[in-house]
């Protein structure tokens, strides 16, 4: 059995392929364990997950009602053994190693091809990954927990396809109908398009490029822009650095090494929390929304925390600062409403979700 996750959900099985799922949340809930092949997902992640807020043994009945639906989809598919390529138990769900998913196969072609140097082979590693690509990750799905998942593959997919057309320049419109084929045009591909159409000196493309569409229809300014930025650039742009407050920068993640970069090119010394996090201190929020770009690129499930205050740091982190933190979810990166105001203030290519609760705001 192979769990496709690029574009719309499907199973497949020999020559039998499925897509009518009973709802929305039994796809997701396969998703959810298909990205997770190998390790066991805790209950009460999936619940906050998927039901983002929800808590009690309704949430419970939640999840258990979605996994019975998932189990029907299997068995009425597949026949009866389909349902025992996944399993429950003490307080988990978990998919077989034996299931394979799209996901998986990318990503052994995009090792193949950051580590080959032989241009043929990289070129062929390239060429089975846009095979696979055939739309965003759980595109047909509309939760949040997966979106830095999705930026990520968007990113490997772009940069494998730009490589293409690094190397032949006569491939340049090709590569560039590929990218725009798959919609919407997400900000990371439109980024980096941009950015080679520049190098290139293509700037009719990169006019056209600069007006694409992408996942949401809000206005962009065209001054004073951060488009594009590097964690490397932090200390060398001046916009980032021309407010005058301090912002506290709360992270878990699995990248400890990343981590410790971040917090020596902000110029910080790392403040450990009592879960495992790490806090960082920057000069305000627009390079902390920039140090997050970076941490999440290497680490898709790092939970984020970016909380402005107008006094000077102290050695004590504010009591309301860590108790928030530590309710926020792997892969969720939010800010408190001061730093939200200061980044729309400073027209930062950024964009701001809606309110979680009355205080925070989500990132995107």
């Amino acid at each position: 059995m192979e769990i496709g996750l690029f574009g719309r959900v499907t199973i497949r099985r020999d020559s039998t392929v499925f897509t009518g799922f009973p709802t929305k949340k039994v796809a997701e809930l396969l998703a959810l364990l298909a990205l997770n092949i190998g390790h066991a997902v805790n209950r009460k992640d999936a619940i906050a997950l998927m039901w983002y807020g929800s808590q009690g043994p309704r949430a419970g009945n939640r999840l258990s009602a979605t996994l019975y639906l998932l189990r029907q989809v299997l068995e009425r598919e597949f026949g009866d053994d389909a349902s025992e390529l996944f399993g429950t138990g003490d307080g988990s769900l978990w998919l077989n190693k034996e299931v394979q998913t799209d996901v998986r196969s990318a990503e052994q072609w995009w090792n193949r091809f950051k580590n080959e140097s032989d241009v043929a082979k990289k070129k062929e590693a390239t060429e089975h990954l846009a095979k696979l690509y055939q739309g965003h990750l759980c595109g047909d799905l509309q939760n949040t927990w997966f979106e830095p998942m999705r930026s990520l593959w968007a990113s490997r997919w772009t940069e494998s396809l730009l490589w293409i057309a690094e190397q032949d320049t006569g491939e340049v419109d090709r590569i560039l109908a590929e990218l725009a084929r798959i919609q919407p045009i997400l900000p990371v591909t439109k980024s980096r398009v941009i950015s080679f159409l520049e190098k290139v000196q293509r700037e009719d493309l990169s006019e056209s490029w600069k007006k694409a569409a992408g996942t949401n229809q809000y206005p962009q300014p065209e001054s004073g822009r951060l488009t594009g930025i590097h964690i490397a650039d932090i200390v060398t742009r001046p916009q980032a650095f021309e407010l005058p407050t301090v912002t506290y920068m709360l992270v878990r993640s699995r990248n400890i090494s990343v981590v410790q970069d971040l917090a020596a090119k902000c110029g910080s010394g790392l403040v450990e929390l009592h879960d495992g996090g790490f806090a960082i201190t920057t000069r305000n929020p627009i390079a902390a929304r920039i140090a997050a770009a970076e941490l999440r690129t290497h680490d898709p499930y790092s939970s984020i925390y970016i909380s402005t205050r107008v006094h000077s740091p102290n050695d004590q982190l504010p009591g309301q600062l860590t108790e928030r933190y530590s309710q926020i979810q792997a892969g969720e990166v939010l800010m408190n409403p001061s730093a939200a105001s200061l980044i729309e203030q400073h027209e930062v290519n950024v964009i701001l979700e809606r309110k979680v609760g009355r205080s925070e705001y989500r990132l995107i």
